[in-house]
């Protein structure tokens, strides 16, 4: 279905998708961007559900102003009407209508406070995991040259020559955050 054009609209086109399809896909190189006229949609990364978008809700934007491809999945999560737009319509949009950009900042926020409450659920703070605290002296030797083992090490505080490690057992962590990469460890 092709969209009408009005003299301070941009040219975009409207179409509907039956629950299950997909609108675009991870990874596609569009100058497009989309905006949710009627119905829900499911944004997947990898395969895996990251966020629920209604009518009102825009996606798609990282191609246009982070010049990368789509970083997800969009699919039809019930019948659903769209407004695709060409990537050059946003700076249209912007000068003929200020309060259309009001409404893509409120999306993309309440889109980061999805993206943050769902990212909590799965990455549970350090103090949820099993890990012991030990004190070192300084120039006291923390893991010797030439040992193997699966004990992972932090820093955690340096105060008058005492050094805290958070030590953790690499496989522990990997049984309980499968997806989870340690950064700012030694071991």
């Amino acid at each position: 279905m092709q969209g009408h054009a009005m003299p301070d609209q941009p040219v975009c086109r409207v179409r509907e998708y039956a629950t299950g399809e997909v609108i675009a896909a991870e990874g596609e190189d569009r100058e497009t961007f989309y905006v949710i006229l009627q119905g829900s949609v499911e944004l997947l990364q990898h395969g895996k559900s990251i966020r629920v978008l209604e009518a009102g809700d825009v996606f798609g934007l990282e191609r246009i102003f982070l010049k990368r491809p789509l970083t997800t999945t969009s699919r039809a999560l019930s019948p659903a009407r769209i407004a695709v737009y060409k990537g050059n319509a946003i700076g249209q949009i912007a000068a003929a209508r200020s309060q259309v950009i009001n409404v893509i900042i409120v999306s993309l926020l309440n889109q980061l406070e999805q993206t943050t409450q769902i990212a909590g659920e799965y990455l549970p703070p350090a103090f949820m995991l099993d890990f012991n605290q030990n004190l070192y002296q300084e120039g006291e030797v923390i893991i010797e040259e030439g040992t193997s083992g699966n004990d992972i090490f932090m820093l955690v505080e340096s105060e008058n020559g005492l050094l805290r490690f958070a030590r953790l057992n690499y496989d522990y962590i990997k049984r309980k955050l499968p997806e989870y990469i340690p950064r700012g460890f030694i071991g």
